[in-house]
């Protein structure tokens, strides 16, 4: 079975169960090892990503388990509905950080004139941008 198909099936287990699901369930429902059930859940959220109004998230409930559940993309940018945003930013801003670094040493060993150097400097401009912007609209300067 392929993943796309398997990504049916997690849909319709998400679905079926609001509380939603840990990794183990849904590794039991697939029947599954954990790679691929962890690549699954990668397929079915860009699928929604495409442009349903739906989207997964992975949320610590109350007994310290992750939960994977369907949620509206509304919802998934409330703070009292899902933490998953505000721990997607810090850590998409954390990485980002890290990419900028591995860019400024990419650019620093490459020809500007190669293909892989003109990647690096286009990465690097681009990151430093989204850097700078994700400053801004919280009042303060990116170093």
């Amino acid at each position: 079975m392929r993943n796309v198909d398997r990504a049916g099936r997690l849909f319709d287990a998400l679905a079926e169960t609001p509380d939603g699901l840990s990794l183990d369930q849904i590794i039991g429902t697939l029947k599954v090892p954990q790679r691929t059930a962890e690549q699954v859940l990668r397929v079915l959220r860009l699928l929604l990503g495409e442009g349903d109004d739906l989207f997964v998230v992975c949320d610590r409930d109350d007994d310290g388990i992750y939960r994977y559940r369907l949620m509206s993309a509304k919802a998934v940018v409330d703070a009292e509905w899902s933490q998953w945003t505000g721990t997607r930013t810090v850590d998409l801003e954390s990485r980002l950080i890290l990419f900028i670094a591995a860019s400024k040493a990419a650019v620093a060993a490459t020809d500007g004139r190669s293909k892989e150097g003109k990647i690096a400097r286009i990465m690097e401009r681009y990151m430093l941008r989204l850097a700078e912007d994700l400053a801004e609209l919280d009042g303060r300067l990116f170093p």
